[in-house]
Order: C-alpha cells, then structure tokens, then sequence
C-alpha cells in the first residue's frame, strides 16, 4: 500500500501531490522547494532522505557577495555539468553570467572589462587611440583611432600593444606631390584604387590633368596624359588628303583628323584610316564616271592612244569581256602595267 506524503516536508521540500510512478513501481510525487522550483521525486527518494531539496542546498547562496568588479545577484540555474550559474552585475554596469566555482577561485571578477585596458589617448605612432567600439570574433577589443594625416581607422588592441599598426596606411605611401614623371608633374593624392593602389592627380605639359597610378608612374609605364601616344599628322599627305588638325577622338580610342582634298572639300578620317583613304570620295566618283563612259564604247577600236581611259586593276576587276574584246585588248597592247590598265 503506498503512503500518501500529500504536504509533508522533507528538508525544503513539500510535497505537492503523486503524478504517476515509474518503470520500478515507485509513486513519483511532485514537491516544491523553499526556493520556488518544483521537483519530481521518488517516494523512495524521501523516505530515504536521499532528496532534500530542488538542488540549492549543494549551492551556496552568493546572493550580494562580492568578487572583484563583480557582484552576485541570484542564481539562476545550472550549466551542464551540474555547477551552479549565477547572474552578476560588474561595477561597469553590464550584466554577466559566472559559474560559482569561477567567482570562489577568482577566474572570474568582471564582465571582460578588467582585460581591456583602457587606452583612450594613447598614442601608437601616427595613431590615438579615440574610443573602445566593439569586440572582434577573437575576443580583442576594436579601438577607434585617429591617424594624424586626420584619417580614422578601427584597430584591434592587439595590433596597437604589438605595435604592428602605427597609421591608417599613410606611412607606406610615398608622396609623389610636385615630383616629375616624363611631361607628368604630380598635383595630389586623390584616393586609392580598388586594388590598393595610391592614386595621384597630374598635370601634363600639354595642359590637360589625368588620374594615375604611383605604380604606374614610378614604373614609368604612364608619362603624360596620352598625347606622347599621339603622331602628329598635321601637314601629311594621304593621296589627295592633307591633315590639318587634330578634331578629337572616336568612342574606340583612335584619334580622328580634320583633312582637306585637293579638290577643296573638307572631310573627317581616323588616324587609322589614312592608310587606305585616299580622297574624301571624289576619286570614286571619277573612277564610276569613266567607267560609264567606258561602257558606252561598242567597239575597242573606239579606243586609241588619245582616249582618256585609266583604270586601276581594282576597278577592272570583275569586268565581263567576251573572247573578241579580249583579243582585241591583247591586239591593241592595251594591258596592264603598276596596277593600272592602261596603253602600252
């Protein structure tokens, strides 16, 4: 027969009432301990006097004891190898959670503040420190810090104490202002690339500015803002073509000129295209011009040594001529000499 334990005291336990049993056959009865938790306990655990309590009584209450910075204000459960967790408050005024064994043995006497040493307005070469803004996954702490090139940076405490970081980079850099590279002459430093690289503003000989690397120009790979790269076309002839000027550049990079033809008209032409424009068009229309007039001739004897006809091999090329006409050309010795046809 089981006996009913309903609101008797074991230790700091009052039993509240039998919930079940377990797989042995013991009643399971739920009690309530002085500090507030409920517990499920076996009648045979009571009346062996095994159990006394929720688990507090193997804790000692640190309840407004002091260690270190900090201070304990409740427990607040168990970790899980079964030591009593306590909710401190340090003197910084951050809440923290410490295990009872650390605050005893003095592991544990602040929230982490007392690590972090403190070091606004100290100076790290070029750098000073300004404020503590953050933690870092490693746990060091991240300091705001003022370079005195008037840039700011964020630094881990480690870096500064270990004097692995005296500036926010400046130091690495040279300055290049007011120093010559070929018709370059450099203005100032105006950023970084997305690469790392210092970039400088420079004024060229010509007149114009341009943006370069110090890489670049302590490589001499860029010595002014593109007009080295240019030939000077002015004055040149390209058949019937004279270059006046220079008029600007197309949207692939070559450089486009401004030409007078000898018969007067004015054209535009690319620096590239020179080496096969020859005229600003007029050399084909006199070419189709002739060619029809040419055509209009029935016979070959039509045509003597006095007959203004003059083709290029080009223009001849894809002519239909029957065996007669053919014949006749080689009779005539109308052939072709230096890439025109022309009489013999």
């Amino acid at each position: 027969m089981t006996i009913d334990f309903t609101d008797q005291r074991f230790g700091r336990l009052v039993v509240v009432g039998r919930i079940g049993s377990n797989k042995h056959g013991y009643a399971i009865w739920l009690s309530r301990c002085d500090c507030g938790k409920t517990v499920r306990i076996t009648s045979r655990s009571l009346k062996a006097g095994k159990t006394k309590s929720c688990g507090c009584l193997k804790f000692s209450d640190l309840t407004g004891q002091r260690f270190g910075r900090l201070v304990a204000i409740k427990l607040i459960g168990r970790t899980k190898w079964g030591k009593g967790l306590w909710l401190c408050q340090c003197d910084c005024g951050k809440i923290a959670q410490a295990m009872a064994s650390s605050l005893n043995m003095g592991q544990k006497k602040s929230c982490g503040c007392l690590k972090s040493k403190d070091l606004t307005g100290q100076r790290f070469g070029g750098l000073v420190a300004v404020e503590l803004v953050g933690t870092v996954k490693c746990g060091s702490k991240l300091w705001l810090c003022r370079c005195d090139c008037g840039k700011t940076v964020r630094v881990t405490s480690r870096s500064l104490n270990a004097r692995q970081k005296k500036s926010c980079g400046c130091l690495k850099i040279k300055d290049l202002t007011d120093q010559r590279f070929n018709k370059l002459v450099v203005i100032k430093r105006i950023g970084m690339t997305k690469r790392g690289s210092v970039l400088w503003l420079c004024q060229c000989d010509c007149g114009k500015t341009v943006q370069a690397t110090s890489g670049s120009l302590n490589a001499g790979a860029k010595k002014s803002c593109g007009c080295l790269i240019i030939k000077d076309l002015t004055g040149q002839r390209f058949g019937r073509l004279v270059a006046i000027e220079l008029a600007g550049t197309v949207k692939w990079g070559s450089k486009l000129w401004l030409c007078q033809c000898d018969c007067g008209k004015i054209t535009q032409a690319t620096s590239c295209s020179l080496r096969y424009k020859k005229s600003c068009g007029c050399l084909l229309k006199e070419a189709q011009h002739k060619l029809v007039e040419f055509n209009k001739l029935r016979h070959w004897q039509d045509i003597d040594e006095n007959s203004d006809f003059t083709f290029t091999a080009s223009q001849l090329r894809g002519m239909k001529l029957d065996a007669v006409y053919r014949e006749d050309l080689k009779c005539e010795n109308f052939q072709v000499k230096s890439g025109q046809a022309q009489w013999s």
